[in-house]
Order: C-alpha cells, then structure tokens, then sequence
C-alpha cells in the first residue's frame, strides 16, 4: 500500500464500535431472583432495567428490540415466569405490555388500608433494640402509600411505638420534631441507658469482708493512771484469724416462777485481744 493511499471507512463502522464502546461503559441491570420479596426484588429490576435503556439510547430500539433485551436480562427466574404467563407471540414483542405482566404478577395492587393497619400495629418488643424496631418500621412502611408524608407517618410511628416513655413524653414536647430528630435521641438514649447499666453495675460490687479473731501486742506502755493503754503508742504486732462457731448461746432462767430460754449477747463479733 503507498503511503499516500487513503483508506474509506463507512460510518456504520464508527456506530457499531460506538455502541460497543458504550456497552462496555454502562452497568447492566442484575437478574430478577426469587428469593426475598418478590415485590422488592421486581422494583429494583425495574428501576435498572429502565436505567440502562435510557443511558445506553436503547429506548430507541423499536418495542420488539426492547421486549427481547428486556427478556434476555430478566435471568433464568424471570424467562420461567414469563413463559407461565400464557402471553401471545405479539404481546411477548411488546415491551410495555410485557413489563405490565410483570408488574401485576411480582407486585400486585395492594390493600393500603391493611398495609397502615400493619404498620400502626407495630410497636417495640420487650428487649428489642431500636434499630431493630426502626428497620422494621421501615419496611412496613413502603407498602403504605404515604408518598411525600411518608416520612411524617414514620415520625410517628418511632414516636407512639418505643417502649421507653420518659423518652416518649420527651419526644412528645419537642415542637415540630422530625423523624431524623426522633431516630437520633432514641439512638442516644439507648446508648446512654446502656452505658449508666455498666457503670452502676461496677458500683454496686460487694465489699471484701475481713474476719479478725485476735491482735497480739508484743510491747504495751500503761498510761499513767494505770487503768488504761497509751494508744498513741500501741502497734499491731500480728493478725490472726480463726473461723468461730455461729451457733446461737441460748441459757435457762426463771422468770416469775416461769422457765424461759434466752439467748446470751457475749458483745461484739469480733474483739481485739491486748497481750
């Protein structure tokens, strides 16, 4: 080939590598799993799929091109629904009436007023952290419809559905409290509640108890008037412990000609002993 030779290119060859560039670049959609919540699961399908057509300019294709991607990224699970369907050849080609068989099969309309009656029943268990509670509020909420006040109708749940009420009354005098406000002081009350249990949990550790029988004086200076002990200069030569006897000293007497049986007090438990 000369150097001076020019080489033609037709421009379908830049629109294919252009779009086998572009395929490379986009994130395909995961494929429709039965496990789980066959709702959810569907919804996020959905939402991918629609990603991908739209970034990669596949919404141009005509419905039938649509309906084959649409078939070929559903996954295994998805092409074993679809062929339970019972659809014609001619709906099957179409993408909007085969992603409406979808829709009303994985997520069918559903009962709102039970949905809030589910969500309104839930409160926290005895021993249930907040977390725990609050993920499952959650849950429950995204089949309730509440659209922009879902997040009010969340606020309200966390506020009449925790345990604690002292953080309840404190949460009810909190003036337009939102639920992000509610999530963080129930967070930190449990939080601090968990740590004051540690703390007074190491306070409350039983005193060591110390049994003294005898003290031994070696040297003892009697004080001048010879009744008592100079303490000033009085030291402990030695400790010793023995383990006594904690039986009761009971005696007989007579008193008015009866016979009753008393218990001796002998003094103190423990006596210290000058030698």
């Amino acid at each position: 080939m000369d150097d001076d030779s020019v080489i033609f290119i037709d421009d379908s060859y830049w629109e294919e590598n252009s779009e086998e560039e572009m395929e490379s670049t986009f994130k395909l959609p995961e494929s429709l799993v039965s496990e789980g919540s066959m709702d959810h699961n569907w919804k996020i399908f959905k939402r991918d799929f629609q990603i991908y057509l739209t970034a990669s300019e596949k919404n141009k294709k005509s419905p039938e091109v649509q309906a084959a991607i649409f078939l070929n990224m559903v996954g295994d699970f998805g092409r074993q629904l679809h062929s339970n369907f019972n659809m014609t050849a001619k709906d099957s080609s179409d993408i909007v009436k085969l992603m409406e068989q979808f829709e009303e099969f994985c997520a069918p309309k559903k009962n709102v007023v039970y949905e809030r009656f589910k969500l309104n029943q839930r409160c926290q268990k005895e021993g249930e952290n907040f977390d725990s509670f609050l993920t499952d509020i959650q849950k429950l909420i995204r089949t309730c419809e509440y659209g922009e006040e879902e997040k009010n109708a969340l606020r309200d749940r966390i506020v009449i559905g925790i345990r604690d009420s002292r953080l309840q009354e404190k949460l009810l005098a909190i003036e337009d409290i939102t639920s992000e406000k509610a999530i963080t002081l129930c967070r930190a009350a449990e939080l601090a509640k968990s740590q004051a249990k540690e703390v007074q949990g190491k306070n409350n550790a039983p005193p060591i108890r110390v049994g003294i029988d005898a003290v031994m004086e070696n040297k003892v200076k009697k004080c001048g008037n010879g009744e008592g002990f100079d303490l000033g200069s009085l030291s402990i030569g030695s400790v010793g412990e023995k383990k006594l006897s904690r039986r009761s000293w009971y005696e007989p007497i007579v008193i008015e000609k009866v016979p009753v049986t008393v218990k001796v007090d002998t003094g103190a438990d423990v006596q210290i002993v000058l030698i």
